[in-house]
């Protein structure tokens, strides 16, 4: 029997390759480019107005299963540069409120057609039915785009992954899930693994905003550390934890009941980094517990989101339980800027071409640009792949500007002059409205400039690759300044990441991207091939990283009982997550557990091979970790070493006696060598001179001031003095090169970003995580539940003092938990309860403080009087 083919079939079958259409829509994007640009209006193509409404009608209308929502972008694109172009014209706006109604974009319509009611009474009724059942649940006023609803009514399946552009809103769909089952009465537990420090700061506090005075009437709690003090008593959770941090807690509370397991930005899954290993941990524990979370993945742009769910055991129809979207409910318009031919190019998506517009301004650069759409209405997000080129561009262009003499700006300044350095780049550049991103910033400066470019007190962001994590800063403009992430090639899933960090549908129905060319060496088709390229299906990291026979040769190297495998070509950060699955897979094999790193070696696992490897390695299985992360071999020789009686140095061993000093030297040093970093962690020991580590002695020294609690301006300044009193060598790293110390602000700013920078990637990462491997092992070898001296806390909380920690432990970051501490007398009290806070706290005057507390007070308000 012949399929049935209706009218809607074959009106929409290619309608987007019409060539009538094509040529509309090239000329719209051309007159927006010639109008964008400033270039004379004589250069405008003819286009029919009517003509181009009625095509944006009829795709906002698309029922083609396979391409309605590509066709919906189509048209509310089509409408978006009408509406740019003729602002006055009442038919196009009438035209826009349609196209908007017939995609659900209802937040749209609220921006820019607040007043649009549908032509005919059928239309009304279809609108007003299809936007009472998108209503959102938790927030009667607002509602879904279709895809968002489309997920939002998946969520409480037993697992299932979703993947859509990064201005679909993915992260709120969660937000209104969990609000909703809160507000049901629901007790459950909720867990949301992000993939970064900085990211457990932004969603905690839009989960506590948006939750609010809920949280206290259900009995909510949300923590982001598996320190925190309210895990000792009874509550419902919500958990926000890096993938690290989860497998902690989980190691730490075993028994702990997990209901929803939210696994965001999940496409780090596929990424073969070191990191993307406890993803395969986290989810294989949770999966095997008899009582198993529903598991959710949510990812950018990915085709099929259904691969990540190859981490559950058990799995059927992955399909059925995946769901990919491509609607997209802001446009991005995007444009090439290329000086060293001074062009000015556009991008037709439909065609793929990148067509010539104009000649750039005479004398132009990135800061003209960036002068002519900003500083005034419009936000602008500039991207590098280098930090020194992020400050530098960020100096450049603030010295261009006058200072705005904005209080809010002037305080945050001042604030920052106070808690790092007075010669700070970044406390000059934010009095001009100009700001930088970077992931070694402390949190809560972070936090604070992100909300200042929220509410345009910042007009102009410079950022690294943190852009890429998630970080969600709506603005109109973004600048590109190179298709690269460091020294590597951005991939397609990073490039479209970052691309859709334009645009943000609270805002603005549509965002400009210029990809610019600088200079010689940015290679102006490396962006025409990243911008033509699809995002190609996603494999997970275990099935990409090693080929057969480097699969057949870790086994057997297990068949003979060894544990240290040969790199050969890897990468260091490749072999060392191979390592990691290799302690995975070994640990299975011991426990006859079932995985999916056991799975990828099941073709070289015979009977035989498995009896060999148990022969090997059964006796030693009680000095088995848990965490992967750490091999047998690491195990075994920490045991070692604790068996001759290794423990952490007492902590005043750091405070300024030299024998002591070394002691803690020594400590780092047997660390070093338990864990392999002259192999594992290069960027740590550096080279070895006579068997010692000179890094480790100045990470050691800096690791003491972290622990005694002081601050990061002390921290610093005892960075510049020393190299002040005893001179050496700058670092700067875009072009590399090393420079002799001379005092200048521009050396001193260079060492303030290497502290910050040393502070988050090994006290706060290698550190820590080496810390707690100790805390663990320690405590287990001598049977204690706890250990007072315990410097995996230390570090964690950066601080020994009880009072500072417990601050902590409630959700205070290290810096509001100091300055309450240092004013003990105004904010806390002793009770029978232990310390509390007082309502003071609530308005100190001090920003950072006053946010926090207002959080900490609707998380915890027992902690209050």
């Amino acid at each position: 029997m012949s399929k049935l083919v209706t009218l809607a079939d074959v009106l929409y079958h290619n309608i987007e390759k019409n060539q009538y259409l094509n040529e509309i829509y090239d000329n719209l994007l051309h007159n927006y480019a010639v109008r964008l640009f400033g270039f004379s209006e004589t250069m405008e193509r003819d286009v029919v107005i009517s003509d181009a409404l009625r095509f944006a009608d009829l795709l906002s209308k698309s029922v083609n299963s396979a391409h309605s929502e590509a066709h919906k972008s189509l048209a509310q694109e089509i409408v978006t540069i009408l509406h740019f172009l003729c602002p006055d014209n009442p038919t196009v706006t009438h035209y826009l409120g349609s196209v908007l109604a017939n995609s659900c974009n209802y937040r749209g319509m609220v921006l820019e057609t607040p007043d649009y009611v549908a032509d005919s009474i059928f239309d009304q009724m279809y609108d007003a039915i299809t936007k009472e059942y998108l209503t959102i649940p938790a927030d009667p006023q607002r509602q879904f785009f279709r895809s968002q609803k489309m997920v939002y009514d998946r969520l409480s399946d037993p697992y299932f992954s979703y993947s859509g552009p990064t201005s679909m809103g993915k992260s709120y769909v969660m937000r209104m899930f969990i609000k909703d089952q809160i507000q049901q009465g629901h007790n459950c537990n909720f867990a949301i693994v992000v993939p970064t420090k900085a990211l457990i700061n932004e969603v905690t506090s839009d989960i506590t905003n948006e939750l609010r005075d809920l949280l206290r009437l259900r009995d909510y709690r949300i923590v982001s550390s598996a320190g925190a003090v309210i895990l000792k008593e009874i509550h419902n959770f919500i958990f926000i934890m890096t993938p690290e941090r989860m497998q902690y807690l989980l190691s730490a509370y075993k028994e702990l009941k997990i209901d929803y397991l939210f696994i965001d930005e999940a496409h780090k899954i596929s990424i073969k980094e070191k990191r993307s290993a406890f993803y395969y941990t986290i989810v294989d524990r949770l999966s095997k517990r008899d009582q198993r979370p529903h598991i959710i993945f949510s990812s950018p742009n990915i085709p099929n989101p259904e691969v990540y769910l190859q981490l559950i055991p058990g799995v059927q129809e992955e399909k059925h339980f995946g769901l990919s979207s491509t609607y997209t409910p802001v446009s991005q318009m995007k444009f090439m800027i290329d000086f060293t031919q001074k062009r000015i190019l556009r991008y037709n998506p439909l065609t793929k071409a990148l067509l010539d517009v104009g000649e750039t301004e005479k004398d132009s650069d990135l800061y003209y640009y960036l002068r002519k759409w900003g500083v005034t209405s419009k936000k602008s997000i500039v991207y590098s792949n280098s930090k020194d080129d992020v400050i530098s561009q960020a100096r450049a262009f603030s010295d261009m500007l006058p200072q705005l003499h904005d209080k809010d700006l002037d305080e945050l300044a001042d604030d920052i002059e106070n808690e790092i350095h007075s010669q700070y780049y970044l406390a000059q550049t934010l009095r001009t409205g100009v700001a930088y991103h970077m992931g070694y910033l402390p949190s809560t400066i972070r936090l604070r400039i992100e909300s200042m470019f929220k509410r345009g007190k910042i007009h102009t962001m410079f950022c690294t690759s943190t852009l890429l994590e998630g970080v969600n800063l709506p603005a109109d403009n973004l600048f590109i300044t190179h298709y690269k992430n460091g020294r590597r090639q951005m991939d397609a899933v990073e490039f479209k990441n970052l691309v859709g960090r334009v645009g943000r549908i609270q805002y603005n129905l549509y965002g400009n991207v210029f990809f610019m060319c600088l200079q010689n060496d940015v290679v102006p088709q490396k962006y025409v091939d990243l911008l033509k390229q699809d995002v190609p299906r996603q494999t997970l990291s275990i099935s990409t990283l090693l080929t057969e026979e480097q699969k057949s040769t870790i086994i057997d190297q297990l068949k003979d009982g060894e544990l240290e495998f040969e790199k050969g070509t890897l990468k260091v950060e490749e072999y060392a997550l191979m390592r990691r699955f290799a302690n995975q897979l070994l640990h299975d094999i011991l426990t006859d557990k079932e995985s999916r790193i056991r799975d990828e070696f099941k073709a070289y696992l015979t009977a035989d091979s498995v009896a060999a490897i148990k022969n090997h390695f059964l006796s030693r299985l009680d000095h088995m970790d848990e965490d992967i992360n750490v091999s047998l071999t690491q195990t075994e020789r920490l045991i070692q070493e604790l068996s001759k009686g290794a423990k952490y140095p007492r902590i005043n061993m750091l405070y300024g006696n030299y024998a002591d000093f070394e002691e803690a030297v020594s400590f780092l040093e047997m660390l070093c060598s338990v864990f392999d970093w002259e192999k594992q962690e290069k960027k740590i020991v550096g080279t070895a001179v006579d068997g010692k580590h000179r890094a480790l002695r100045k990470h050691a020294y800096l690791l003491s001031q972290w622990f005694q609690g002081k601050s990061l301006r002390e921290i610093v300044t005892n960075e510049i003095s020393f190299k002040q009193n005893n001179g050496g060598t700058v670092y700067f790293e875009h072009p590399r090169h090393s420079e002799e110390y001379d005092g200048s602000p521009r050396h001193q700013n260079q060492i303030i970003a290497d502290t910050l920078n040393t502070i988050n990637e090994v006290i706060l990462f290698s550190f820590s995580n080496a810390f707690m491997t100790f805390t663990s092992e320690y405590k287990r070898f001598h049977d204690k539940e706890s250990i007072t001296n315990d410097w995996y806390e230390f570090v964690e909380y950066g601080s020994t003092s009880p009072i500072t920690i417990m601050l902590e432990r409630n959700g205070f970051s290290r810096e509001a938990a100091t300055f309450i501490k240092d004013h003990e007398q105004e904010y806390l009290v002793h009770t029978e309860k232990g310390y509390q806070l007082l309502p003071a706290v609530l308005s100190t005057g001090n920003a950072t403080v006053d946010r926090e507390a207002a959080e900490v007070n609707y998380n915890i308000p027992e902690l209050f009087i």
